[in-house]
């Protein structure tokens, strides 16, 4: 059995420089000296046999912010299986964060163990991405449906076959996943933001236009600001179209308001390019829509009625 030289003369001096470790027994040292300090720690050594001082207890309030971070943070994670709502829960997490945040400072202060308030911390961060992105996907392919109807639409106008039924099928999803009003949104090479929608506008349409008939349920108007960010002239009335649809799908054209009001986009002169418009839409609602209720829960559309590379934009009525 070969021996080191330790063993074969314990009184040899170790070569080249070498200490503990000429004889191989560095790691020991080391480990011996991490208990204790000394070599290798990067502090004073503590005489053997002396006990570790033992962390702060952890602060009861440390536990509570923790808690309602985590909690606040499960809220806005499970908010996100809804997409169509998840944007209205994103500020639990955010709340969360706070509160996580500042329970790591106190346990940070205190000397205490920090982990809650991380752990609380980065469960709100996923409360917050969580529903963004859900969201997004949504927005997506929200996006690309209506791209697709306005395909089909077009293919309609050439004379190919359309199945109306189709196009109808996706308007409650698009309905649902409106954006809020001033909200801005691309309709082909125009940038279109729905401004306002008054869902009470009797008196504001009798008022623009005194020869207006009665509504059959009621008017609902709505200002829309158009931005042509195209390289030609567009007409505000032909080339795009408006209307109010239900929750359910059913449409209300807003090229069938008998008002003439004086914004109206069909007696605007054309935009030119690189211009801003600010146009009033009017809706003559039916009875059997003639609701709060209803109304509340519908869209104003407005869409690009000429190109084929197109989207529509939805806003929230409610």
């Amino acid at each position: 059995m070969r021996r080191s030289p330790r063993e074969l003369d314990p009184n040899a001096a170790p070569q080249d420089g070498g200490g503990v470790g000429q004889w191989g027994f560095a790691e020991q040292a080391d480990d011996d000296a991490a208990g204790v300090g000394g070599r290798g720690t990067g502090r004073a050594a503590r005489p053997k046999g002396s006990v570790r001082p033992e962390r702060a207890a952890t602060p009861l309030v440390v536990w509570i912010l923790a808690g309602l971070a985590a909690a606040a943070a499960v809220v806005s994670i499970v908010a996100a299986v809804w997409p169509a709502t998840a944007l209205n829960w994103v500020w639990p997490a955010g709340i969360g964060l706070f509160l996580g945040g500042a329970a790591w400072v106190i346990a940070a202060l205190r000397g205490a163990r920090k982990w809650p308030g991380v752990v609380a911390s980065v469960l709100c961060v996923a409360g917050i991405v969580a529903p963004v992105s859900t969201s997004a996907v949504l927005r997506a392919e929200l996006d690309a449906q209506a791209q697709a109807l306005v395909h089909d639409e077009d293919n309609e106008a050439a004379g190919d076959s359309f199945d109306e039924s189709v196009m109808a099928s996706f308007l409650p999803e698009l309905v649902e996943a409106a954006v809020p009003v001033g909200t801005g949104a691309n309709v082909g090479e125009l940038r279109v933001v729905v401004q306002k929608i008054e869902l009470n506008a009797d008196a504001d349409v009798a008022s623009a236009d005194p020869s207006a008939p009665r509504a059959e349920g009621r008017y609902v108007t709505a200002v829309v600001e158009v931005g042509n960010r195209s390289g030609a002239a567009v007409s505000p009335g032909t080339d795009l179209t408006y209307d109010l649809i239900a929750a359910d799908g059913t449409t209300v054209d807003g090229a069938s308001c008998p008002a003439q009001l004086p914004e109206n986009p069909v007696l605007a002169t054309d935009l030119a390019a690189g211009e801003t418009g600010s146009y009033t839409v009017c809706f003559d609602v039916p009875s059997a829509l003639n609701t709060d209720t209803i109304l509340k829960g519908s869209a104003v559309r407005v869409a690009d009625a000429l190109a084929s590379e197109t989207t529509a934009g939805f806003w929230s009525a409610g």
